[in-house]
Protein backbone atom coordinates (compact mmCIF):
# COMPACT_ATOMS: atom_id res chain seq x y z
CA UNK A 1 0.00 0.00 0.00
CA UNK A 2 1.15 3.57 -0.47
CA UNK A 3 1.77 5.72 2.27
CA UNK A 4 -1.02 7.61 4.31
CA UNK A 5 -1.38 11.35 2.94
CA UNK A 6 -2.22 14.22 5.12
CA UNK A 7 -5.94 15.43 4.64
CA UNK A 8 -4.91 19.56 4.86
CA UNK A 9 -8.43 20.71 5.67
CA UNK A 10 -9.33 18.55 8.94
CA UNK A 11 -5.74 18.94 10.37
CA UNK A 12 -4.51 21.82 12.85
CA UNK A 13 -2.88 21.77 16.11
CA UNK A 14 -5.80 19.57 18.14
CA UNK A 15 -6.32 17.41 15.35
CA UNK A 16 -4.85 15.16 12.79
CA UNK A 17 -6.79 13.70 9.73
CA UNK A 18 -5.74 11.09 6.99
CA UNK A 19 -6.48 9.16 4.21
CA UNK A 20 -5.24 6.45 2.18
CA UNK A 21 -5.93 4.86 -1.14
CA UNK A 22 -7.63 1.89 -0.91
CA UNK A 23 -7.29 -1.71 -2.55
CA UNK A 24 -9.83 -3.16 -4.14
CA UNK A 25 -8.12 -6.94 -3.56
CA UNK A 26 -5.63 -7.87 -2.51
CA UNK A 27 -2.35 -9.47 -4.61
CA UNK A 28 0.91 -8.92 -2.84
CA UNK A 29 1.17 -12.30 -1.67
CA UNK A 30 1.34 -13.78 -5.26
CA UNK A 31 -1.98 -15.67 -4.95
CA UNK A 32 -5.61 -15.00 -6.11
CA UNK A 33 -6.36 -11.86 -5.08
CA UNK A 34 -8.84 -11.71 -2.57
CA UNK A 35 -11.27 -9.31 -1.18
CA UNK A 36 -9.72 -6.34 1.56
CA UNK A 37 -11.82 -7.00 5.06
CA UNK A 38 -10.60 -3.88 7.02
CA UNK A 39 -7.60 -1.33 7.31
CA UNK A 40 -5.04 -1.01 10.26
CA UNK A 41 -4.12 2.66 11.05
CA UNK A 42 -1.48 2.65 13.41
CA UNK A 43 0.66 5.52 14.53
CA UNK A 44 3.76 6.70 16.72
CA UNK A 45 1.81 9.09 19.10
CA UNK A 46 5.08 11.67 18.53
CA UNK A 47 7.77 8.82 19.60
CA UNK A 48 9.36 8.69 15.98
CA UNK A 49 8.64 5.61 15.31
CA UNK A 50 9.61 2.98 18.46
CA UNK A 51 6.07 2.67 19.58
CA UNK A 52 3.23 2.01 17.28
CA UNK A 53 -0.42 1.90 18.20
CA UNK A 54 -3.43 0.65 16.58
CA UNK A 55 -6.37 3.77 15.87
CA UNK A 56 -8.80 1.90 13.99
CA UNK A 57 -8.92 -1.15 11.39
CA UNK A 58 -8.53 -4.65 14.66
CA UNK A 59 -11.64 -4.74 16.38
CA UNK A 60 -13.74 -3.78 14.61
CA UNK A 61 -12.63 -3.96 11.40
CA UNK A 62 -12.62 -1.33 9.59
CA UNK A 63 -12.88 -0.73 5.68
CA UNK A 64 -13.08 2.73 5.65
CA UNK A 65 -10.31 5.11 3.78
CA UNK A 66 -9.82 8.16 6.14
CA UNK A 67 -9.28 8.90 9.65
CA UNK A 68 -8.93 11.49 12.30
CA UNK A 69 -7.79 11.25 15.35
CA UNK A 70 -9.09 14.14 18.09
CA UNK A 71 -7.44 12.53 21.15
CA UNK A 72 -3.72 12.79 22.61
CA UNK A 73 -3.01 15.63 20.05
CA UNK A 74 -0.51 17.52 20.54
CA UNK A 75 0.36 21.16 19.07
CA UNK A 76 3.46 21.08 17.27
CA UNK A 77 4.57 17.57 17.38
CA UNK A 78 5.49 15.34 15.23
CA UNK A 79 3.32 11.93 14.49
CA UNK A 80 3.87 9.35 12.07
CA UNK A 81 0.75 7.38 10.47
CA UNK A 82 1.28 3.72 8.54
CA UNK A 83 -1.54 1.60 7.46
CA UNK A 84 -1.90 -2.01 5.82
CA UNK A 85 -4.84 -3.99 4.61
CA UNK A 86 -5.81 -7.15 5.44
CA UNK A 87 -7.95 -10.18 3.42
CA UNK A 88 -9.07 -13.32 4.52
CA UNK A 89 -4.90 -14.62 4.96
CA UNK A 90 -4.43 -12.14 6.99
CA UNK A 91 -2.40 -8.81 7.41
CA UNK A 92 -0.14 -7.46 4.65
CA UNK A 93 3.04 -5.55 5.27
CA UNK A 94 2.88 -2.20 6.43
CA UNK A 95 2.38 0.98 4.10
CA UNK A 96 5.58 3.29 4.17
CA UNK A 97 4.47 6.24 6.97
CA UNK A 98 3.18 9.77 6.70
CA UNK A 99 5.23 12.45 8.73
CA UNK A 100 2.84 15.45 9.62
CA UNK A 101 2.50 18.09 11.84
CA UNK A 102 -0.07 18.54 14.16
CA UNK A 103 -0.47 22.57 12.99
CA UNK A 104 -1.25 24.70 10.00
CA UNK A 105 -0.42 28.08 8.61
CA UNK A 106 -0.25 30.53 10.87
CA UNK A 107 -3.09 33.27 11.15
CA UNK A 108 -2.56 36.37 9.46
CA UNK A 109 -0.62 39.21 10.86
CA UNK A 110 -2.73 42.60 11.51
CA UNK A 111 -1.18 45.56 9.79
CA UNK A 112 2.28 46.21 10.62
CA UNK A 113 3.11 49.83 12.44
CA UNK A 114 5.61 51.90 10.59
CA UNK A 115 7.51 54.23 12.63
CA UNK A 116 10.65 56.97 11.22
CA UNK A 117 13.88 58.41 12.42
CA UNK A 118 16.40 60.09 10.22
CA UNK A 119 18.07 57.56 8.46
CA UNK A 120 14.95 54.83 8.57
CA UNK A 121 11.65 53.69 8.71
CA UNK A 122 11.03 50.92 11.25
CA UNK A 123 7.88 48.18 10.00
CA UNK A 124 7.04 46.39 12.84
CA UNK A 125 4.51 43.69 13.64
CA UNK A 126 2.52 41.20 16.37
CA UNK A 127 3.34 37.64 16.12
CA UNK A 128 -0.07 36.08 13.89
CA UNK A 129 -1.56 32.79 15.74
CA UNK A 130 1.03 30.65 15.20
CA UNK A 131 -1.36 27.76 15.16
CA UNK A 132 1.21 24.88 16.18
CA UNK A 133 4.45 25.27 15.09
CA UNK A 134 6.81 29.08 15.44
CA UNK A 135 6.61 31.01 12.47
CA UNK A 136 9.96 30.89 10.76
CA UNK A 137 9.83 33.77 7.99
CA UNK A 138 7.92 36.63 6.76
CA UNK A 139 6.79 38.03 3.77
CA UNK A 140 7.43 41.72 3.43
CA UNK A 141 6.07 43.71 0.92
CA UNK A 142 5.99 47.54 0.37
CA UNK A 143 3.25 49.59 -2.09
CA UNK A 144 5.61 51.16 -4.45
CA UNK A 145 4.18 53.87 -6.60
CA UNK A 146 1.75 52.62 -9.00
CA UNK A 147 0.11 50.26 -6.75
CA UNK A 148 2.61 47.62 -7.26
CA UNK A 149 3.99 45.59 -4.39
CA UNK A 150 7.54 44.31 -4.19
CA UNK A 151 10.35 43.68 -1.41
CA UNK A 152 12.98 44.87 -0.52
CA UNK A 153 16.36 42.97 0.65
CA UNK A 154 16.36 45.89 3.73
CA UNK A 155 13.50 44.03 5.08
CA UNK A 156 14.10 40.12 3.86
CA UNK A 157 11.39 38.63 6.39
CA UNK A 158 13.91 34.71 6.93
CA UNK A 159 16.65 36.32 8.25
CA UNK A 160 16.65 35.22 12.16
CA UNK A 161 17.10 38.48 13.46
CA UNK A 162 13.71 39.92 11.70
CA UNK A 163 11.48 36.90 12.63
CA UNK A 164 12.58 37.25 16.54
CA UNK A 165 12.45 41.33 16.37
CA UNK A 166 9.33 41.29 14.31
CA UNK A 167 10.59 44.07 12.66
CA UNK A 168 13.07 45.38 10.26
CA UNK A 169 14.59 48.84 9.10
CA UNK A 170 14.16 50.31 5.32
CA UNK A 171 17.04 53.31 4.62
CA UNK A 172 14.90 56.34 3.48
CA UNK A 173 16.86 56.67 0.84
CA UNK A 174 15.78 53.55 -0.82
CA UNK A 175 11.91 55.00 -1.11
CA UNK A 176 10.39 56.87 -2.89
Amino acid sequence: MAAPTRIHALTDDTQMAVDWVTLTTDTERGGPSTTITSYRLEWDGATSGSTWTVLTGVSPLFIGSTFTQTTNVAPGQLYQFRVAAKNKYGWGSYSPYLSSYAATEPGPPAAPVTTRNDTSIKISWVTPDQNGLSVTAYEVLILQGGGTWSSTSACDGSDSATVSANACYVPVTTLR
